[in-house]
């Protein structure tokens, strides 16, 4: 009995003692998983002086960039996006206005391919912050894009170049390279797209170059005219007025002149081409010999 309690009594002494000591070391507070407690990276980024000498836009693009509204059809885009300064060789936020280019890139009948600008975002320091990340990354500061376009664009199955740009104070303009996606289906015009069409799909519309099906009813018959009914009268043709008559004096009195010039040129041309024919249709005299000469 007495050896029971000893071993009960150390049996109590090892529970206080493991209590008393955090799991993973002594002067760190415990954490419900028993593990190393998370360090947070988050700061306040309204301290964080801004930067104006980028010299690089560095983006990650994901897989599927897009932005889906309640129905699944893409509305916008989103992307991390770096400014690298060029004495910290890092990201940082920008004092300047960003821009962001939105292209639809189309092949022209001559084969090549015509981009053409559809929307334009414009921002200002404050309104570019909005969108600037309170986590310092590896690299440095990024902005986490979200733009969405305008709802009139129906760019569902287009092919889309994005393009981001920096300017700087001193004027420049810092491109990033142009991103190229093919924007996904409106999941409501899928399945009569001729994009995608599942296996056996027969559309319930026939296309728009098809051939109209054949008339089914017989076509009306000519109308019959009566015998009694008297031969319509030739409608008058109405006075034309002789050329030249609806002009004003002078102008007649030029016309005329230029008539008369121009007969008179006629008629010498005629002269010279009739008297060109008769010289190369009239003999030629032969010599003849005078009386009494051998």
């Amino acid at each position: 009995m007495r050896g029971g309690r000893a071993l009960f009594g150390a049996a109590l002494l090892l529970a206080a003692a493991g209590c008393a000591t955090p799991p993973g070391g002594g002067d760190r507070p415990p954490t419900p998983g028993g593990g190393r407690p998370e360090k947070t990276a988050y700061e306040d980024i309204e301290k964080i002086p801004k930067r104006d000498d980028i010299i690089r836009i560095n983006q990650f693009w994901a897989q599927d960039p897009w932005i889906y509204d309640s129905v699944g059809r893409a509305i916008g885009f989103k992307v991390p996006t770096y400014y690298i300064s060029s004495e910290t060789e890092k990201g940082a936020f920008v004092s300047g206005r960003i821009f962001v280019w939105l292209h639809v890139v189309q092949r022209a009948r001559s084969g090549e391919l015509v981009r053409r600008t559809v929307h334009m975002w414009q921002m200002e320091q404050a309104e570019s912050f909005l969108f600037a990340s309170r986590k310092k990354a590896i690299i440095g500061y990024f902005y986490g894009f979200i733009l969405t376009w305008p709802r009139s664009l129906d760019l569902g199955g287009q092919t889309l170049e994005i393009e981001f740009a920096y300017e700087r104070g001193d004027g420049r303009l810092v491109m990033s390279s142009g991103k190229t996606f093919r924007v996904p289906l409106d999941p409501r015009e899928a399945f009569t797209s001729p994009l995608i069409r599942p296996k056996g799909f027969e559309p319930t519309q026939p296309p728009l170059d098809a051939e109209p099906p054949p008339a089914t009813r017989d076509p009306l018959p000519p109308p019959v005219e009566s015998p009694t009914a008297p031969p319509a009268a030739e409608e008058p043709a109405p006075d034309t007025p002789p050329l030249g008559d609806d002009l004003d004096p002078a102008m007649r009195a030029r016309m005329n002149l230029f008539l008369e010039r121009r007969a008179r040129e006629i008629l010498a041309e005629n002269r010279r081409r009739q008297a060109a024919e008769e010289s190369t249709t009239r003999p030629v005299n032969q010599e003849t010999t005078p009386a009494g000469r051998p």
